[in-house]
């Protein structure tokens, strides 16, 4: 069904007769109405970006603290080797495409301040990641040596064996240190 506009409007102005022209191209409208089917995602859209934008100066203040905790951390373990500039400025690009899809997800955590609270659990301090690096380390170099050279055991006097071994002992006491402290972690919240 074909809605025209009476030719007397439409020839006393311009505008509107180039706006009726582009509107009666079947490809403007099949994008008007793929548009309008999709309203509702749109709306969800501009809500989050709204809240996104309301809430910037709370996630810009929590990304400067993490970019501070970043450089502390970086400062304290200076890297070895260069740092690629390219492939950090490649992930920030992709990372910037995928923002539309995170807005809803970055609005819930300025509102539920659960940034703040992983910084006031200790999870993101430099202490934590050092820890959770050096054992991320240790996991792989052990899953590629229980491949290549694994440790054989054979019953309760070969782990006993196992115990005279230096590394061995020195990870059993480092365990058994981080289970002492969750055991008094576990008594202090009662």
């Amino acid at each position: 069904m074909s809605h025209s506009l009476p030719e007397a409007s439409a020839a006393s102005s311009p505008e509107l007769a180039s706006l009726v022209e582009r509107l009666e191209d079947p490809r403007v409208a099949a994008g008007l109405q793929n548009l309008l089917d999709h309203v509702d995602l749109l709306a969800v859209l501009v809500i989050g970006l709204d809240g996104f934008i309301g809430r910037s100066e709370v996630i810009g203040d929590a990304l400067i603290d993490g970019v501070s905790d970043l450089r502390a951390v970086a400062d304290e373990a200076r890297p070895s080797e260069p740092i690629d500039v390219a492939s950090i400025v490649a992930s920030l690009v992709a990372m910037s495409k995928a923002l539309p899809k995170l807005t809803p997800t970055l609005t819930r955590v300025a509102d539920e301040d659960l940034i703040g609270g992983m910084l006031d659990s200790g999870i993101i301090s430099a202490d934590s990641l050092v820890h959770v690096g050096m054992l991320a380390t240790a996991v792989n170099e052990g899953a590629n040596q229980a491949t290549a050279e694994p440790i054989e055991i054979r019953g309760a006097l070969s782990m006993y064996r196992q115990l005279k071994d230096p590394d061995i002992a020195r990870g059993l006491g480092y365990t058994l240190s981080i289970l002492k402290a969750v055991g008094r972690q576990l008594d202090s919240e009662k």
